[in-house]
């Protein structure tokens, strides 16, 4: 069998070691802080993001560059047959954009044994998406059927999360000051769904203990529309109870062991976007 490398952005958020055990090798994305460029998991950590979100700093993102991708691309050649590279919905990155860029920099024989695909998802869901590669890799799919195979798991693969404060949605440009300043006043907690590839609201909720409630209603819901098996892994930025609180609840609920509902520490995209105090979930169909 040829060997075949899988690549991620570091916007796909594991549970903890996974990505290490399936050799995925994550291109990290940029992280500005107070105008400093980082990469992520390489010169800063996603705690220390966070630390320096909690201290008011100005922190946004980037995609990595065609360049930064194109070497990447060229080095797993040296050691494997073929790449395969998944990246995060181009509906609201540049990250597929800039990789599909890096194949004009590289050599005809290379480019050829490189697939770019758009997982149409972020965080934990891009990361059950690549996963779920993973084990039709394993399994013996060819990268050239590989897409075709994760057409019906990426098209059935929801997401939604909160945020614990207003005003970073305001930052990203997800919402006006006006509709941030009335919804922190009145202690409304927008819940964040994945809508064709797109984060857009769906849902809002009095405080935060009754958005949760919600996203716990909204998976249950959508679990028990899903015909066979699922995966589901919970998520949260620095705010562990609420996530071992939903965790806890959704194995009540599903009726499924705790161990097979995964905990995700979200990465420093979404922390950036969405601040300290996130919180949400993921769901992967398991059917064939």
């Amino acid at each position: 069998m040829k060997k075949i490398g899988i690549i991620a952005d570091s916007t796909a958020d594991f549970p903890e070691h996974l990505a290490e055990a399936m050799d995925i090798r994550i291109a990290p994305i940029h992280v500005y802080v107070d105008g400093e460029n980082f990469l992520d998991g390489k010169t800063i950590t996603k705690q220390e993001v966070i630390t320096c979100l909690k201290k008011g700093s100005r922190v946004h993102t980037a995609p990595p560059t065609p360049h930064e991708y194109a070497e990447i691309f060229d080095d797993m050649l040296k050691t494997h047959d073929r790449v395969v590279s998944f990246h995060v919905s181009s509906q609201f990155s540049d990250c597929y954009k800039s990789a599909k860029n890096a194949l004009n920099l590289l050599f005809d024989d290379q480019e050829e044994k490189v697939e770019i695909i758009d997982t149409g998802n972020v965080s934990g869901g891009q990361a059950l998406i690549v996963t779920k590669a993973w084990e039709l890799i394993e399994g013996g799919v060819s990268p050239g059927k590989l897409y075709k195979r994760l057409v019906p798991f990426i098209k059935n693969s929801p997401l939604c999360f909160t945020v614990d404060d207003l005003k970073w949605l305001k930052k990203g440009g997800r919402i006006g000051t006006l509709a941030a300043a009335l919804g922190t006043l009145m202690n409304i907690k927008p819940v964040i769904g994945l809508v064709k590839a797109e984060l857009k609201p769906v849902g809002k909720y009095k405080g935060k203990d009754q958005a949760i409630l919600g996203m716990i209603r909204k998976a249950v819901e959508i679990s028990r529309q899903i015909a066979g098996g699922y995966d589901i892994w919970v998520s949260h930025v620095d705010d562990p109870d609420s996530g071992d609180f939903m965790r806890t609840s959704l194995s009540e609920q599903l009726e499924k062991p705790l161990d097979d509902i995964k905990m995700v520490e979200i990465g420093s995209t979404i922390a950036a976007h969405c601040g300290p105090g996130s919180c949400g979930w993921a769901i992967l169909p398991t059917f064939k």
